[in-house]
C-alpha cells in the first residue's frame, strides 16, 4: 500500500498512473542509493566498536591475571615464563580514600574505582531511573526517538531511519532526486513533493464579500481555514534539537561529565611489586592455560562470549 510519508494522499490525487509509477521508481532508487552509505557507515562503527570491545576484554583479562599475584611474558619461541608477584609497601603518595597498606590493595582500589564509575555511567544510560534511553531496542523497525503522533507510524519511522541525514542536510537535493527530471517540469508534482518535505504554511479563516451582481449580494462568504502542514525537514530538525538538548543535559550529570577528562588515578603511577620467576615444573596449570589465552588473540569462548566475557555479538 501507499503508506510511506512520501506517498501521502497520492491515491486521491489527479496524477497519472504513469507518473505515479515513475515517482515510486525514483523513491526506490533514492532509498537504494542511501542504503550503501547507511550500511557502510554502520559497518564501520560496528567494526570500531568490536575493536574497542576486544581491547577492553583483553585488558580486563590481563588485570584479572595480575590480581592472582601472577604476571609473565612470552619468549620469541613461544615459551611462557610466569612470575609470582608479591606486594610492597611503596604506595604512591596520591593513593587516598582509602589509603592502601600495600601496592596490591592500591591496584585493587584503582581497578574498583574504574569499575564502579563505568557501572554508574551504564546505569545513567540504561538504569531503571534513567530517562536518556526510555525504550528497549527491538528489530521491528519501530525503535525511534520520534514523539507522537509519528512514533506509532511504522512507515514514518522507517523512512526517518533511512533518510534522516539526507533530508536534514540537503532537502532540496532529496526533492530533486525523487522527482527526477521529468516530474520536476510539472508544477503540480513539485508542489506535492515540496509540501511533504518542506511543509506548507496555513491560512486563517477569512470572510470575503460577494462580487457585485451575484446572488446574495451584500452578504459575505467564508473561506475556511487551511491548517499548516509540517514537513519532514522540520519534523526531523525538531527531533535533532530535542535529541541534542537531551544529550547535553545527560553529559552534564556528575556521573557522566567526569568522563570528559577522566583521571581516576594519577597517570603513570608506578606500581611496585616484587617478583620471582616460577620454575617451569612448578607452574600452576590453570594459570598457564589462562596466560596462553591472553596471547591467542582469538576467542576461546562460545559464540556469545569472548574468553568467557559477554560480547555484543
Amino acid at each position: 500500500g501507499n503508506t510511506s510519508p512520501l506517498l501521502k494522499n497520492i491515491n486521491g490525487s489527479n496524477f497519472t498512473t504513469t507518473d505515479i509509477t515513475k515517482y515510486k521508481y525514483n523513491i526506490t532508487q533514492k532509498i537504494n542509493s542511501i542504503k550503501d552509505t547507511y550500511f557502510n557507515g554502520f559497518s564501520t562503527v560496528l567494526g570500531k566498536m568490536s575493536e574497542n570491545q576486544l581491547e577492553l576484554v583483553s585488558n580486563i583479562d590481563k588485570l584479572n591475571f595480575v590480581l592472582t599475584n601472577t604476571d609473565g611474558y612470552q619468549l620469541n619461541n613461544g615459551t611462557n615464563i610466569l612470575l609470582d608477584l608479591s606486594a610492597t609497601t611503596e604506595v604512591d603518595v596520591s593513593s587516598k580514600n582509602p589509603t592502601p597498606t600495600n601496592t596490591y590493595e592500591e591496584m585493587v582500589n584503582d581497578i574498583t574505582k574504574v569499575g564502579n564509575d563505568l557501572q554508574g555511567f551504564y546505569d545513567s544510560i540504561f538504569g531503571t531511573n534513567s530517562d536518556f534511553i526510555n525504550k528497549t531496542y527491538d528489530a521491528n523497525y519501530d525503535f525511534t526517538i520520534l514523539g507522537e503522533p509519528y512514533k506509532s507510524d511504522k512507515p514514518f519511522v522507517r523512512l526517518m531511519q533511512a533518510c534522516y541525514a539526507e533530508i536534514g542536510n540537503n532537502p532540496q537535493k532529496f526533492v530533486d532526486d525523487i522527482l527526477g527530471e521529468s516530474l520536476k517540469s510539472k508544477p503540480e508534482w513539485v508542489k506535492y513533493v515540496n509540501k511533504i518535505v518542506f511543509g506548507e504554511e496555513g491560512t486563517p479563516e477569512i470572510s470575503l464579500p460577494l462580487i457585485l451582481g451575484t446572488e446574495g449580494y451584500g452578504s459575505n462568504v467564508l473561506v475556511p481555514e487551511e491548517p499548516s502542514v509540517e514537513g519532514l525537514k522540520d519534523i526531523y530538525q525538531n527531533v535533532s534539537i530535542k535529541s541534542k538538548n537531551k544529550l547535553t543535559k545527560f553529559k552534564q550529570k556528575p556521573e557522566v561529565s567526569k568522563f570528559t577528562s577522566y583521571i581516576p588515578f594519577t597517570e603513570g603511577k608506578e606500581r611496585i611489586f616484587n617478583y620471582v620467576k616460577v620454575p617451569k615444573n612448578l607452574n600452576n596449570a590453570d594459570k598457564v592455560g589462562f596466560f596462553i589465552n591472553l596471547y591467542k588473540g582469538a576467542n576461546v569462548g562460545d559464540n556469545k562470549t569472548y574468553n568467557g566475557k559477554v560480547t555484543f555479538n
